[in-house]
């Protein structure tokens, strides 16, 4: 889900309440509020609305997920800046993969396990 224009991408990935990109839908709307901002929610495969092969929760597909979704906000926004907010298992994986993305700007974790 997308919502916004601008020069800078906030890609928001969920937490593993089931409810997918969903629970983003109010934070969403406030970042796509500010001028020049985009919000683009990611739905991991087996949560919420995605409907993915077999295989498609293990955590390294799932960080593969978040960095097809980034290609995709770059493609088409050309941001001069990307901020990638996770929730909970989320925000491990935005940091597993600010790990491996150099195109990321700012990471947010928000209650990401510990470890």
């Amino acid at each position: 889900m997308t919502i916004g224009a601008g020069r800078t991408v906030v890609v928001l990935v969920h937490q593993t309440d089931g409810g997918g990109f969903c629970g983003w839908l109010s934070f969403a709307a406030r970042i796509a509020a500010v001028p020049g901002q985009v919000a683009v929610a990611v739905d991991l495969c087996g949560y919420g609305q995605a409907v993915c092969p077999q295989g498609s929760t293990a955590v390294g597909r799932q960080v593969e997920q978040v960095r097809l979704a980034i290609d995709e906000a770059v493609r088409r926004f050309h941001p001069r800046r990307v901020v990638l907010v996770g929730a909970s298992m989320g925000g491990s994986l935005a940091v597993l993969t600010a790990a491996r993305d150099h195109r990321l700007d700012a990471v947010v974790d928000l209650s990401g396990p510990d470890g």
